[in-house]
């Protein structure tokens, strides 16, 4: 399953935005009130190849667990990591691009692969939810930084 989402944000720049997504641990939990724990290893700091996010939330009534690595970083416009939780072997990427203007897109592209035929099921079954959530996640955070709710950190 894939979930491929974006959106345009106005008034941050790149490198603010990068080192906003780049610290998953500070943004996750203001952009998604699902997540009810999210830890960073190494602890808190810049995020380089290697550094582990273990995330958990509540999902379809359920308390799921994530595990994401960084494989790659590509400062400022993104990074690349991998993720699994009971079921699924996922991977995916987030890129910023310049839109001139002021305006930045911040694009999410995530590729779910079941390991098991229940997760296969439910994937299939739940697909247009997992992607609105995804987008709800992207409107949230672009209303933030907007309204200045939400700042990157220096």
């Amino acid at each position: 399953m894939i979930i491929d989402e974006r959106v345009a944000i106005s008034g941050q720049t790149m490198e603010a935005l990068y080192r906003l997504v780049t610290r998953w641990d500070l943004l996750l939990p203001k952009i998604d009130p699902s997540v009810l724990e999210l830890t960073m290893k190494p602890p808190q700091g810049p995020v380089a190849p290697g550094t582990v996010f273990a995330e958990r939330l509540t999902m379809m009534g359920r308390t799921v667990e994530i595990t994401g690595t960084i494989r790659t970083l590509r400062p400022p416009t993104g990074y690349d990591y991998d993720a699994t939780s009971e079921g699924l072997d996922g991977s995916g990427t987030m890129t910023l691009r310049d839109l001139g203007g002021g305006s930045v897109e911040f694009h999410v592209h995530i590729e779910m692969r079941p390991t098991t035929v229940a997760m296969r099921i439910v994937t299939t079954l739940f697909g247009r939810k997992f992607r609105a959530a995804e987008r709800a996640r992207l409107a949230r955070m672009k209303a933030m930084l907007e309204s200045g709710t939400l700042v990157p950190p220096a």
